[in-house]
């Protein structure tokens, strides 16, 4: 909508257009939430927070995306999702305290809360 504005064209004639495209199927945010979503989270292994920074920008409200993001993390859990990133980091790095502070900062990052991070980390044994 955005983009036909700056390139003059009518709100009125933007609206009807959108309208017509909506009925015919070729917009559907549920459809994108669900899509891109899963994406973020299994192939990104992004936490909740990032997610929900990402669709900010799209203006997807709430009571679409709310549902899905709620069935995708109760089939991929955010401790799961953690334990992924940290176990793959850490096969390559040495288990300093930099490095934990720089895997801490990577999960913050990707949107996980410290509530998701502090067990993963407290697994691991750090050299001091």
């Amino acid at each position: 909508m955005r983009r036909l504005k700056e390139k003059g064209h009518a709100p009125k004639d933007i609206e009807s257009l959108l309208d017509e495209f909506e009925s015919k199927g070729y917009i559907n945010d549920s459809d994108f939430v669900r899509m891109y979503a899963t994406h973020l989270v299994k192939k990104k292994m992004t936490g909740r927070i990032a997610v929900r920074n990402k669709f900010h920008q799209h203006q997807i409200p709430d009571h679409i995306l709310d549902p899905i993001l709620d069935e995708l993390y109760q089939a991929n859990p955010s401790s799961d999702l953690v334990k992924l990133i940290t176990d793959k980091r850490m096969q390559t790095r040495e288990k300093t305290l930099k490095e934990k502070t720089r895997l801490v900062n990577l999960l913050k990052r990707k949107g996980f809360i410290w509530n998701e991070i502090e067990p993963a980390i407290n697994g691991i044994e750090w050299d001091e």
